[in-house]
């Protein structure tokens, strides 16, 4: 016998009709978590925005104030002043150490990315609910891209 002959044909087959409670079901499934994916990436997102705003003024504010120092050349500044000359950079570089071990980064984008991509499959799975019938195949096509 042939390669061919051994080997099912699947083009043959018949496929399967969903039901419709199946069809809602993966549905809800796929919606709930595409939401979760993208509330998890507006919240990193805001995590890591937010750090990077505190070390962007850290390090302007160091250095205006070091500049003002060098302007002035005044014996006579104050003892909060040096010690805010002093722990603006060390605040900085606590941040930056902070972000750079612990923090996710741009994982956020990985979120968002799997959210849309969800969302991509669930409309093509409604456009062809419109157009054919669904199949079970096409429901595992989604729970693939879920995973």
């Amino acid at each position: 016998m042939s390669e061919k002959g051994s080997a099912l044909d699947t083009a043959s087959i018949p496929a399967i009709k969903a039901t419709e409670e199946k069809i809602q079901l993966a549905l809800d499934a796929a919606w709930r978590r595409s939401n979760a994916y993208d509330i998890q990436a507006s919240s990193l997102k805001k995590r890591y925005v937010r750090i990077r705003i505190f070390v962007i003024l850290a390090s302007f504010f160091t250095t205006l104030f070091a500049v003002f120092e060098a302007m002035t050349m005044n014996d006579s500044l104050s003892l909060v002043w040096r010690f805010t000359l002093v722990t603006l950079p060390l605040l900085s570089a606590v941040i930056l150490t902070f972000a750079a071990r612990f923090e996710a980064g741009n994982a956020w984008v990985g979120f968002r990315l799997a959210s849309e991509t969800i969302k991509r499959n669930v409309y093509m799975l409604r456009v062809k609910q419109s157009y054919t019938e669904i199949t079970l195949k096409d429901l595992n096509q989604l729970r693939k891209v879920m995973e």
